[in-house]
C-alpha cells in the first residue's frame, strides 16, 4: 500500500522525465512497471493509512479462514485422524468441527494455526 501523495509525486516525476526527453518510453515503462509488480494492494491518504493497512491484513486472514471453512462445508462427512494434535478435533467429522469453530472463535484461530503449521510441515523439506 502507498501514501496516495507518493503515487502521484512519482507518476508526475515520471511523466515529466518523459516530456522533457530525460528518458526514453522503455525506461519510463520499466518505472511503471515496476509499481505494479510490486503488488501494490491500495493507494490511501495519509490520514486514513493506518486503518486501511488493518482492513488490508483482516481480510488475508478472512481468506485463509473462508477457506478452511468452506473446505470442511463442502466435505462434511470426512474425519479428522486421531493425530490431529487438538484433542477437540480428533476423530471428529468435519461438519462437527465446523459447528465448534463457528461457535468458540478461540478453537477456530488455534485451527487454522494448526492447519498452517502442518501444510508448512509438510511442505517444508528436512535439512
Amino acid at each position: 500500500m502507498l501514501y496516495s501523495g507518493v503515487l502521484k509525486a512519482e507518476i508526475e516525476k515520471i511523466c515529466s522525465e518523459f516530456k522533457t526527453d530525460k528518458k526514453q518510453f522503455n525506461d519510463i515503462w520499466k518505472e511503471i512497471n515496476t509499481l505494479i509488480e510490486t503488488d501494490i494492494r491500495k493507494f490511501v491518504n495519509r490520514d486514513i493509512y493506518n486503518t486501511e493497512v488493518v482492513q488490508i491484513l483482516r481480510k488475508v486472514d478472512d481468506d485463509f479462514e473462508s477457506s478452511i471453512q468452506l473446505i470442511l462445508r463442502n466435505f462434511p462427512d470426512f474425519v479428522f485422524k486421531n493425530t490431529f494434535p487438538n484433542p477437540q478435533f480428533k476423530g471428529k467429522t468435519f461438519s462437527q468441527i465446523l459447528k465448534i469453530i463457528e461457535n468458540e472463535p478461540k478453537l477456530r484461530n488455534e485451527l487454522n494455526k494448526e492447519i498452517s503449521d502442518q501444510v508448512i510441515a509438510y511442505l517444508t523439506e528436512k535439512i
